[in-house]
């Protein structure tokens, strides 16, 4: 848990068991408090990890690439591969 995503799960995972409680025993302010937390939380958990989930994206949009050119150039005869005109010809 020394990393910062570690941390902030267990914070979150905390947070969450307490609001269980709280509902269980039927606090109604502290839930009201817990449920607003996490509303806004869900939104600052964005804005903090910006550049992770910008990087992960950017991995998933790198690695389609990838794979759409691998297809292409494993079937150098196939049809991914043709010329419009050469594939007209058939």
């Amino acid at each position: 848990a020394d990393r910062r995503a570690g941390r902030l799960a267990l914070g979150v995972a905390f947070l969450l068991v307490l609001y269980i409680i709280s509902s269980l025993l039927n606090m109604k302010v502290i839930g009201f408090f817990l449920k607003s937390v996490f509303q806004i939380g869900l939104i600052s958990l964005v804005v903090v990890f910006q550049p992770e989930l910008r990087a992960a994206l950017e991995k998933v949009g790198v690695g389609s690439i990838k794979s759409i050119m691998h297809i292409t150039d494993s079937h150098p005869h196939g049809l991914l591969s043709e010329s419009p005109t050469h594939a007209s010809q058939r």
